[in-house]
């Protein structure tokens, strides 16, 4: 993937992935979406509503986007069992410890059903996560699972 990639070819990849993922979702452990800092906001809520609301949750792992801050990061917490959180959030967001500390002791997970009402309803198909060795644009993205004591 590029840093220069268009909408249009976004969603061509998209697509794929979300073929390869229904094609393969009772092989996958876990899969992560695309989400990275080039990727529009608003697509990534799409794709939650539509592809990624259809596939089992513990298999599906949100990516936060630091530069939509805390807020959004407990939103995800919220909504999600697992979030992937880019390696470099870790040292420059100061407030990240305690906010995750706090959200393992004291989050419930909503029933599947709640999270595609809230999300906006379901349909759609699924995708997986393709790993680009070149793309100089990703990053570690660290899964924070919470402990089964919470679900």
């Amino acid at each position: 993937m590029s840093a220069k990639m268009g909408r249009l070819e976004l969603e061509e990849f998209a697509a794929a992935y979300e073929q390869f993922v229904a094609m393969n979702i009772d092989r996958l452990t876990l899969f992560a979406e695309l989400n990275y800092g080039f990727v529009d906001p608003a697509f990534v809520e799409e794709q939650r509503r539509t592809a990624w609301a259809q596939v089992p949750p513990g298999k599906f792992l949100p990516v936060w986007n630091p530069d939509l801050g805390l807020d959004n990061l407990n939103r995800l917490i919220n909504n999600y069992l697992d979030i992937g959180i880019p390696g470099a959030a870790i040292e420059s967001e100061t407030r990240l410890a305690s906010t995750t500390r706090t959200a393992t002791r004291t989050a419930t997970i909503r029933p599947a059903a709640a999270r595609t009402a809230a999300a906006g309803g379901g349909g759609g198909g699924a995708a997986a996560e393709a790993e680009e060795e070149e793309d100089s644009q990703a990053e570690e993205v660290i899964p924070l699972r919470r402990s089964n004591n919470h679900v």
